[in-house]
């Protein structure tokens, strides 16, 4: 997917009134996407997304392999995303199981299923189904 089809789509779907609103929507989501992932997932990632977009993942591809995420619930993960929004918890919680849905067809299945397998069962929510087994 190319960056000006991944930003269209979020406008789109969200209902957003600009483009720069929803590149302020996208940044603030995948920003928390990526606090929460360990390792190299933030890198792996944004190797798969347009440069626009990969660079609001804000990860040093550098960055120590072994690197852990931060744990936090889902609730705070929808908190985080309205403080950079600077909008309401609720309306960045629709604003971001757009983001996760847009990305989930950006990326291949393999890369999304890597990506979720970093977050736990309560994130469902937020996955809009697409959850994985544990295996």
């Amino acid at each position: 997917m190319k960056y000006d089809e991944f930003i269209n789509q979020v406008k789109q779907r969200a209902g957003l009134e600009s483009r720069e609103v929803s590149e302020r929507v996208i940044a603030a989501v995948l920003a928390t996407l990526s606090e929460h992932m360990a390792g190299r997932e933030p890198h792996n990632l944004a190797a798969q997304l347009p440069d626009g977009i990969a660079q609001y993942l804000g990860h040093d591809p550098s960055e120590n392999a072994d690197a852990r995420g931060e744990r936090f619930s889902v609730q705070e993960f929808f908190e985080r995303v309205g403080k950079r929004e600077n909008v309401e918890t609720s309306e960045a919680e629709q604003h971001s199981r757009v983001v996760i849905e847009v990305l989930g067809e950006a990326v291949t299945e393999g890369e999304f299923r890597s990506v979720r397998a970093q977050f736990p069962a309560e994130y469902d929510q937020l996955f809009d189904g697409r959850s994985i087994a544990t295996q």
